[in-house]
């Protein structure tokens, strides 16, 4: 028969087992699936994931408390916000707790940062392993330099000091130069990082022609904050954008995968702002040495061309003179043959029109009536067919020396010779 025990003598009996199996502090890897900061206390909740994929095969809450953290070093202190953020992995130094009510949890009593680091290195460099192989390490280094850097696409916080400064060192600068700033907005720091930022590239990408650069900036920050920019789709979002991108992320040392495969990468957002007003500087100048050089060479030009308009003034005016000087005899001979050739003309033309008007004369009207001829007209209109007067119908003859007018009796035809 089973013996039958009070929820509390199983209760009594587990925590036994635990502090007989677990009685000093062990070290723990596990990942950070949700954290909770109250009064200076942080609320974990750890896990283990299947290798390769995100189900989970192990879970436990956590606790770290306030207490304990004022006792770590300096540096373990500043990383610590960022290390038990959620989806970190961290190796601490646990011991197993149990309570009959609020069940088993673990305590952490210290954190290796050393194995958080070297973790984020390794896998920090497999990121940069893979792009290379992809050619994406130096893809956005490689594009097209633009000489003038005006319209820029800024992916930061609102909120970033570096944000502000960025801001300042290109409004206040003394060379009078003018910048279309538009800001995309992101996190940049904690979980929402990387969507964030993959989202502005996204949004960049569409409208890439209306920008020269992209740039993107934060503040200072520690190696942890900056672990946000080793990663590989923002690494490689990055690489892909068609124009070129700026990072200024602020820190002193480290270079993230962003920094990488950026077309220049600097320590802080005001460098960012230094390198831009440089360039167009650097342009600016360019364009009044230009100047000068174009003032200078057309100034010999207008120089060379004046000598020369007066050279070829000289050999013109000269070569006029000759050419009037020979070719004058020959229009006065020209002359001299047209007003022979003309007044030749002239006469035999007058000479035709003489026997023109000789012929006009003989065909006169009066001079054919003297001839012995007449002019019958019909209807007063000459008459050339009698066929066309009916019996009975007026005509009128002209002759010599006097008109007729007739009434016809007969219209026959006949074919006369005279």
């Amino acid at each position: 028969m089973y013996s039958v025990l009070r929820l509390s003598q199983i209760q009594d009996r587990i925590h036994r087992a635990l502090v007989l199996n677990f009685s000093e502090p062990l070290w723990v890897k596990a990942e950070v699936a949700q954290s909770r900061l109250n009064k200076g206390h942080y609320y974990l909740q750890l896990v283990e994931k299947a290798e390769g994929s995100d189900e989970r095969i192990a879970q436990i809450d956590a606790v770290l408390w306030g207490s304990r953290t004022r006792g770590f070093p300096d540096t373990v202190k500043q990383e610590l916000p960022k290390l038990l953020e959620e989806g970190h992995e961290i190796q601490a130094l646990a011991r197993i707790d149990y309570h009959p009510i609020y069940g088993l949890k673990l305590t952490l009593e210290d954190i290796d940062l050393s194995v958080s680091q070297g973790r984020m290195a390794l896998r920090r460099q497999q990121i940069i392993q893979e792009l290379d192989a992809a050619g994406l390490l130096q893809r956005n280094r490689e594009l097209p330099f633009p000489c003038v850097i005006q319209r820029i696409a800024v992916i930061t916080s609102l909120q970033a000091a570096g944000w502000q400064d960025f801001q300042a060192q290109l409004r206040d600068n003394s060379y009078g130069f003018g910048f279309q700033l538009e800001v995309f907005p992101a996190a940049m720091q904690g979980a929402s990082v990387e969507q964030d930022v993959l989202n502005q590239l996204e949004a960049i990408t569409g409208r890439i022609a209306e920008f020269d650069v992209c740039v993107i900036i934060r503040g200072g920050g520690s190696k942890l904050d900056l672990a946000w920019f080793d990663n590989r789709s923002i690494g490689e979002k990055i690489a892909l954008l068609d124009i070129p991108v700026f990072t200024g992320i602020g820190h002193e040392i480290d270079e993230t995968v962003s920094d990488l495969v950026a077309a220049r990468s600097f320590k802080t957002p005001t460098a960012v702002a230094s390198f831009i007003l440089e360039t167009n500087l650097h342009f600016d100048s360019d364009l009044v040495e230009l100047g000068r050089m174009i003032r200078q060479e057309t100034e010999k030009s207008f120089l060379s061309a004046h000598t020369g308009l007066d050279q070829l003034k000289q050999s013109l005016l000269h070569t006029a003179s000759r050419w009037i000087e020979q070719h004058d005899w020959h229009l006065q001979q020209r002359l001299k043959d047209l007003q022979q050739s003309s007044r030749a003309i002239l006469k035999s033309h007058d000479q035709h029109v003489d026997h023109l008007v000789q012929q006009l004369h003989q065909l006169d009207p009066d001079k054919v009536l003297s001839r012995g001829y007449s002019m019958t007209l019909y209807q007063n209109k000459p008459l050339r067919d009698p066929g066309l007067v009916r019996a009975g119908e007026q005509i009128i003859t002209y002759l010599e020396h006097g008109v007729l007018t007739s009434i016809t009796q007969t219209n026959e035809q006949e074919e006369t010779e005279l």
